[in-house]
């Protein structure tokens, strides 16, 4: 009785978690972002990055971020969509990520361009695979791969273009994935 209750009460969760990442699909499917405002990029990627470092402590992955502190990083746009599509992106990194390996998060400047840069050492993706891995519920075969829906990426690319900005994967070459998320980089006029 006692294991069919938390069965039970872990799908409701994992719906619950699922009906969430639908709605932030949905939401961030919108041309007009709600809640738009000018934000600093760096301190949002120091709070996600911190966040995902307390995960990483038990599976024993380093987590290093990479920003020119005296750069200007302010863009336009919902902080919060933004910050879970790099909390997404961070977290697949970490999920294929092993004791030992490192994930690396730079942030710069290229010209009228705010670039994210996600690097991983973990096993990469398929390349037939790669051009798909932001489409919803698409799930990419492998034993770290987790109860994931497939939705995250899908997301994350949602959130940047709605942000009129880019998102692009590739392998490394010395093995890994690197996620860059280029968001259009705010001037005063």
């Amino acid at each position: 009785m006692v294991s069919s209750l938390n069965r039970i009460d872990e799908e409701a969760r994992r719906l619950d978690k699922m009906i969430g990442e639908l709605l932030t699909l949905s939401r961030a499917e919108h041309e007009s972002m709600p809640g738009e405002q000018y934000f600093d990029l760096t301190g949002l990627l120091h709070a996600v990055v911190t966040d995902v470092r307390y995960e990483a402590q038990i599976p024993g992955v380093k987590i290093a971020f990479q920003v020119d502190e005296h750069a200007d990083y302010t863009v336009r746009g919902n902080a919060e969509l933004i910050r879970r599509g790099v909390e997404n992106v961070l977290r697949n990194a970490l999920r294929f990520s092993h004791q030992g390996q490192h994930i690396s998060v730079l942030l710069q400047a290229e010209n009228q361009w705010l670039a994210i840069r996600v690097r991983d050492q973990g096993p990469g993706v398929d390349e037939e695979k790669l051009s798909s891995i932001f489409d919803p519920f698409v799930r990419v075969n492998s034993p770290l791969m987790g109860k994931g829906y497939g939705l995250g990426l899908s997301i994350v690319r949602k959130v940047i273009l709605a942000h009129h900005g880019e998102v692009k994967a590739v392998n490394r070459p010395e093995g890994g994935l690197e996620l860059t998320l280029r968001l259009p980089r705010w001037r005063p006029e």
